[in-house]
């Protein structure tokens, strides 16, 4: 249980790292840089993302606990599946599914969604390019907070992107205050954290299958939100 419970940490972390964007006069081929990555994840109409979360502890950097997630885009609907939590963005809707409590939040908007670890671009909101350089086939660019009062979990951020795709292979993000841990014996400590995140792209997104708002949720006659058949079970809040 206290597994999970640092898990659930984790995941609300990655959903809530990432904010607006905001250009400030930094390196300039850096920017130029992020900017191809950001716009190759807007534009580009299918994608699918399999992600590697590996947190590690310690001044050792020893390897705490790891999970898998996956990032799919198809036709302007993104899906983000994260353990028990899916997050979908639809032109006209957002949807959280948390498949352990049985519940869909679903939230009327026309903004994109946030929370997608692919969304370089708000890291520039609250960091500054330290380092920047070229190392074989990548882009190895170094970011730090601007401030200890920002609110961001992190106090570094290392990106690394390949150099002929511009698509994402690996974020390093070091925590600025110490995480919960669960040691062998069961016990709860803090202690310093990182977080590696490795990028598998899918050479074959083309195929993937299509989302539809009415797979999770239908209307009523007086417009109540309700859950579709194929989550019947699920209770269904909607968030204004």
């Amino acid at each position: 249980m206290r597994r999970l419970k640092t898990l659930g940490i984790a995941v609300h972390v990655v959903l809530s790292m990432l904010l607006c964007h905001n250009v400030t006069a930094q390196n300039p081929r850096a920017l130029e840089v992020l900017s191809k990555v950001t716009d190759l994840y807007k534009t580009k109409p299918n994608y699918q993302i399999q992600f590697e979360f590996n947190f590690k502890r310690g001044t050792a950097l020893k390897s705490a606990y790891a999970y898998k997630g996956i990032l799919e885009k198809r036709e302007g609907i993104t899906k983000l599946s994260l353990l028990d939590t899916e997050v979908l963005s639809f032109p006209q809707a957002h949807l959280t599914i948390n498949h352990t409590n049985k519940t869909i939040l679903f939230r009327k908007s026309t903004k994109a969604i946030v929370g997608s670890p692919v969304d370089i671009s708000t890291f520039l909101e609250y960091f500054e390019i330290k380092a920047f350089k070229a190392v074989q086939t990548q882009w190895i660019c170094e970011l730090k907070v601007m401030s200890k009062d920002h609110q961001t979990p992190y106090h570094k951020v290392v990106l690394y992107i390949d150099k002929e795709s511009y698509t994402l292979e690996k974020q390093e993000l070091f925590f600025a205050n110490k995480m919960p841990f669960q040691t062998e014996e069961g016990t709860t400590i803090y202690d310093k954290a990182q977080l590696d995140i490795l990028c598998k792209h899918s050479t074959n997104a083309t195929a993937l299958k299509a989302e539809t708002l009415g797979r999770y949720i239908s209307f009523s006659n007086k417009k109540d939100c309700l859950p579709s058949k194929h989550y019947k079970d699920y209770q269904v809040t909607v968030s204004h």
